[in-house]
């Protein structure tokens, strides 16, 4: 699932997000449901398209260390649990977390079976784990870009405001300059 939400962030950052779909599921999902398949392709007409990057919805380490701890921000790890606590290395140089980031676990966030995104486990796990109300969210979504898109695509189906920090975690870890926590806590170590 995160290689096609991936995909996604990358389209939605060129502007292209609103006419990008994914079949929520893949292929599996669909034939689960008995919907009609075809061996037959079709020859694409030839298009264009312009590209209109979104600046705004990518953070970067300056963004996100001037935005710590600030109520209307809501910091998302996507990684593993242990990797989030540090009590496991993911083998970058340092262990833990974002100060001030909860722990989503990206895989958490779908339905069993075929890999589809499931919104209001998602939805749940952003009101219960974050610091935001229903209905409001303006998240940072931090780790691995890769991971952390399954979330950002989620929040985007759930029409909330999401940024993403593509550097995440491997780019957060190298910067001696840039604190770090560890332990269950998001601000505590």
């Amino acid at each position: 699932m995160s290689p096609t939400t991936r995909v996604y962030w990358t389209l939605d950052y060129l502007g292209l997000g609103d006419h990008t779909s994914i079949l929520n599921g893949g292929l599996v999902a669909w034939e689960a449901t008995h919907h009609a398949v075809s061996t037959e392709s079709k020859q694409p007409a030839t298009g264009s398209i312009t590209p209109a990057p979104r600046k705004e919805i990518v953070a970067d380490a300056e963004w996100v260390s001037h935005h710590l701890n600030q109520p209307a921000v809501t910091i998302i790890d996507a990684r593993n649990h242990e990797f989030y606590n540090g009590s496991q290395s993911d083998g970058n140089p340092r262990s833990g977390h974002i100060p001030g980031a909860t722990n989503l676990v990206y895989l958490d966030r779908r339905r069993p079976g075929p890999q589809q995104i499931h919104k209001s486990g998602c939805a749940q796990g952003i009101i219960s784990r974050g610091r935001i109300e229903a209905g409001k969210f303006d998240g940072e979504l931090l780790p691995l870009g890769q991971r952390a898109t399954v979330i950002y695509f989620t929040a985007r189906m759930l029409a909330y405001d999401a940024k993403m920090y593509d550097g995440s975690w491997e780019d957060w870890s190298h910067r001696k300059d840039l604190p770090i926590v560890t332990g269950e806590s998001p601000n505590k170590q």
